[in-house]
């Protein structure tokens, strides 16, 4: 699939802060005894600035209880560079 520059540019913009909320994530959980926290503004301001808002969505699970806590992913089913954006 051919994409814009402008949408190329809002890819690469969800990957970036996806892995700004991942590392933030991991020093917050070595923080606290492996726990992740229960939002991203829970990361505000000691391990980010702020939650910055991708064009593109950017998802996080911190329900206790659930298999997917803790974890952050892209809500998108667009292909960049050959696997869905969801799966990066």
């Amino acid at each position: 699939m051919e994409y814009t520059e402008a949408d190329k540019e809002k890819i690469r913009t969800a990957l970036a802060y996806l892995n700004l909320f991942r590392s933030a994530i991991t020093i917050y959980r070595e923080d606290h005894d492996g726990n992740p926290p229960a939002s991203l503004n829970d990361l505000v301001p000691k391990y980010i600035r702020c939650v910055p808002v991708s064009e593109i969505p950017i998802k996080y699970s911190g329900q206790e209880g659930t298999a997917d806590r803790g974890k952050t992913y892209i809500d998108s089913d667009l292909i960049w560079h050959g696997k869905k954006l969801s799966e990066h």
